[in-house]
């Protein structure tokens, strides 16, 4: 054995089973304590349903949106990937979204 005291050399078994013990106690703590540290339970949140038709014309103009903004002026490639908060310094492109961006403006 190594010089650490007994008591922080727990085998296997002692472990488990204060690992159960923990996880039965949890759900009465939580019922007894309540939420949180005096925190007021978050409302459910329920998001807008949209229908088939909005989500599609989100996809369809985020999609042309990418293509338009990730082309280069120049060379008219079109990056692979982009990050969407902007900001992308990465010239890396490829002839795929090139040919996905070039269908889009001759559709």
């Amino acid at each position: 054995m190594s010089g650490r005291p007994r008591a922080l050399l727990l085998t296997r078994r002692e472990m488990l089973a204060t690992l159960g013990k923990t996880a039965l106690t949890f759900p009465v703590l939580t019922a007894v304590i309540g939420s949180g540290c005096g925190s007021v339970p978050n409302p459910p949140h329920s998001p807008s349903p949209i229908t088939d038709d909005q989500f599609l014309d989100n996809l369809e103009k985020a999609s042309f949106l990418f293509f338009w903004e990730q082309a280069s002026v120049a060379t008219g490639l079109v990056k692979d990937r982009a990050f969407a908060a902007g900001n992308d310094s990465r010239t890396l492109s490829s002839i795929a979204a090139t040919g996905f961006g070039l269908s889009l403006h001759y559709s």
